[in-house]
């Protein structure tokens, strides 16, 4: 009854966009277990061009938000599963978004990794502690042999 009562004073935006942030987190973690990583972003990409919301739908605080939200009742929906996510609607609103992705060492010997999204060089999601990590890429952007030399010169250093 509470979560019902909690629905109902969300702003129209958000109640509107929340079922579809929930779609998004959950078709990007069963996409991250079941497809190889490549094959994933090309489905997204796809999605991303299929539909653009209005951009008076919602605003971009209220994509991160949702996914943020619909993140805590997905099982394993880790930074990376929330990046996609928000990057997809980000993008469904007409925006640029990048997916960026760092390394730490957070042992010795072991990397730690961290996913967030940038808009217009903002970090608007997943941010927390980013500036702890070593960027390796955007997931938009550099050559797969760019980033395998980062993580060689990462992991040996």
């Amino acid at each position: 009854m509470r979560a019902l009562v909690s629905w109902r004073k969300l702003p129209a935006e958000r109640r509107s966009l929340l079922p579809r942030a929930l779609l998004a987190v959950i078709g990007v973690r069963v996409g991250l277990l079941a497809l190889p990583f490549a094959s994933l972003r090309g489905l997204l990409s796809h999605a991303r061009r299929r539909t653009v919301d209005r951009p008076g739908d919602f605003t971009e605080r209220d994509v991160v938000w949702s996914v943020s939200r619909a993140s805590t009742i997905v099982p394993g929906a880790t930074c990376l599963t929330q990046a996609l996510a928000t990057e997809l609607l980000l993008a469904r609103r007409g925006l640029a978004p990048s997916v960026q992705i760092g390394v730490r060492r957070s042992d010795p010997g072991t990397l730690e990794a961290h996913a967030w999204v940038e808009v217009d060089g903002r970090i608007v999601a997943c941010g927390r502690g980013a500036e702890q990590y070593v960027e390796l890429r955007s997931i938009n952007g550099r050559p797969a042999d760019v980033v395998a030399r980062d993580t060689r010169r990462t992991s040996g250093s």
